[in-house]
């Protein structure tokens, strides 16, 4: 008997239910069959458990946002780093929302704050490289001030 299923394959509970990590959504990490051979035992990722292959099928697309996407904040606030627009780098589902991951900052958001960043001037990259330089510049600045600073006090105690 053969699951269906691939290493890396996103899959949901056929009955609706959540897993034990409370998500919709879980990864197929391995795929083992049962002692007997009956059905295969499908390894989740996340859960750090397998189901029958008979209790799982291939998640469905529910998020509105997917690996490459441009996004921007619904409020008009930055990222961090002083980003405008960032690059979906993956999405992970919880119960009631999903989790956006950013490739820039490594950081993420929920799904219900963001909108696809379609409307960009021509001069947004250029804008968003030179936002992240200018906040890099300020990073630096502050441990230049933090060294001169721990430099002076050593100085005046000999």
């Amino acid at each position: 008997m053969t699951a269906g299923f691939i290493q890396g394959d996103e899959v949901q509970r056929i009955d609706g239910g959540y897993f034990s990590n409370d998500c919709k959504v879980v990864t197929v990490d391995n795929i083992t069959s049962n002692s007997d051979g009956s059905y295969d035992k499908v390894w989740l990722k996340e859960t750090e458990s397998y189901l029958p292959s008979h209790a799982l099928e291939l998640a469905t697309k529910t998020s509105q946002f997917e690996k490459g996407d441009k996004v921007r904040r619904k409020d008009g606030g930055y990222f961090s780093d002083d980003y405008k627009v960032v690059t979906v780098d993956f999405v992970t589902s919880e119960r009631f929302y999903d989790v956006i991951w950013f490739k820039e900052t490594g950081s993420n958001l929920q799904n219900t704050v963001l909108e696809l960043a379609t409307k960009t001037s021509r001069y947004s990259e250029a804008i968003d490289e030179l936002s992240h330089e200018r906040s890099q510049l300020f990073n630096k600045i502050g441990k230049i001030s933090l060294t001169i600073k721990t430099l002076k006090e050593l100085d005046s105690n000999e």
